[in-house]
């Protein structure tokens, strides 16, 4: 995985939060984690699922589905692919910030996600 160094000014992280509460929202889980990212300088965004990665449909409902090895975030806006939902992607492509999915089912998968290795897939 390429070092990033990310930098989401403070105040800018602060801007959306305040919109958010300003149209009575929040930022949801996944967008507020990709903020919490950017704000530590964090290479990535790990997203522990179900599955080992992202798909083009449920695979636990359609056996067609195929996965996705990489891809970019705006593939992922696109598409819709419901892993997460477009602010996440958006806030992570503006930050250049992968999102590396994977199966927290798998016996050491965080590991060898950290490791660089593993079965997962990449948005970014």
């Amino acid at each position: 995985m390429p070092q990033l160094t990310l930098r989401i000014p403070e105040r800018l992280g602060e801007e959306l939060k305040s919109a958010a509460r300003a149209r009575g929202e929040s930022l949801n889980r996944f967008a507020t984690a990709v903020l919490r990212a950017a704000e530590l300088d964090g290479q990535a965004v790990l997203k522990a699922t179900n599955v080992d990665g992202v798909y083009t449909a449920d695979p636990k409902k359609d056996p067609k589905a195929k996965r996705y090895e990489r891809l970019s975030h705006q593939e992922a806006i696109e598409k819709d692919l419901r892993v997460m939902d477009g602010a996440a992607f958006a806030l992570a492509r503006e930050n250049r910030m992968p999102i590396i999915v994977f199966s927290i089912a798998e016996k050491g998968a965080i590991e060898a996600v950290l490791r660089g290795k593993g079965r997962a897939t990449i948005v970014g």
